[in-house]
């Protein structure tokens, strides 16, 4: 799932339309900023990473906010409201969650903040 940055019109994007349609590399939906996924095959946890600028660039077209980098659990889940966020990486391009809701409401409030 990509999460588009019109958040407010609940606009989700299936991975697997863009992998299976031949629509390449995620930076080729130019309104979404970032992608949401399962962390496995059985969905136990869901991984939130930014989509970058274009196709091998490190930049990302909006990060995490600065304020989580580096937190994991119980500090992450105070300091952003989400019950069950995980992590956010040091460098704010990706994170996780318990539920793929938890990882859309990071998201959410990364974009919320931008």
């Amino acid at each position: 799932i990509c999460w588009s940055g019109r958040f407010d019109t609940g606009d989700l994007f299936p991975m697997e339309r863009l992998i299976s349609s031949g629509g390449g590399h995620p930076c080729a939906l130019k309104d979404f900023q970032f992608v949401v996924f399962p962390a496995d095959d059985e969905a136990k946890s869901w991984k939130i990473f930014q989509i970058p600028v274009e196709k091998d660039s490190f930049d990302g077209r909006a990060s995490l906010p600065e304020e989580w980098g580096g937190l994991e659990f119980e500090p992450l889940q105070t300091l952003s409201g989400v019950a069950d966020a995980g992590f956010v990486h040091p460098n704010l391009f990706c994170g996780g969650a318990g539920s793929q809701e938890g990882a859309i409401a990071m998201a959410k409030i990364a974009l919320s903040r931008k």
